[in-house]
């Protein structure tokens, strides 16, 4: 019986107290290596990402007279949802998609007003998370038509769709499927 307790002991000792040091060690050397080598400050993260832009001011931004200013040194990011795809190269190694991204918002009761863009994924990254062939049963990461989407992309530049309107081309850096 003694034997039992004093594994007991050394067990019980080794899981509370030993697993605290190794946790207080760990934190304390991560804590001191991002001390040292010049954690990322909000500041710096605001130079090179706009959370101010949405679908909505990028519309507004295509208006003439409008006062939306946008920077295109930064980063955006936008969420909507997919209403369509096109595969502009549906090779592995050069993929190239365009996905029309919308969004919308009531105006009063009775009236919608929609914005959209277009945003071009290039890459073999891409090729797994928008297939060109829509699976039976799709990844909880694919991107499809319908999909709600989290895109972190560059604005490029305002392209004409024929009889559409004008409309912002963004590239797309990262995509995340919302659901």
């Amino acid at each position: 019986m003694k034997n039992f307790l004093d594994l007991s002991f050394v067990t019980i000792y080794y899981f509370f107290y030993m697993r605290k040091i190794t946790v207080f060690i760990s934190v304390f050397i991560a804590v001191f290596v991002l001390q040292n080598t010049g954690a990322f400050t909000k500041t710096d993260f605001d130079n090179v990402v706009d959370f101010s832009v949405t679908l909505k001011t990028l519309n507004q931004a295509l208006d003439e007279g409008s006062s939306v200013k946008l920077d295109n040194k930064k980063f955006v990011v936008v969420y909507g949802t997919v209403a369509s795809i096109s595969f502009l190269n549906r090779k592995k190694d050069t993929f190239k998609a365009r996905l029309e991204l919308v969004s919308g918002e009531w105006v009063g009761l009775s009236d919608v007003k929609s914005y959209r863009v277009y945003v071009d994924f290039e890459g073999p990254d891409f090729y797994s998370y928008i297939p060109v062939r829509t699976p039976r049963k799709p990844n909880p990461k694919t991107v499809v038509k319908d999909s709600r989407v989290l895109i972190t992309a560059k604005v490029l530049k305002p392209i004409d769709i024929p009889l559409s309107g004008r409309y912002w081309l963004l590239q797309g850096v990262y995509i995340r499927k919302i659901y």
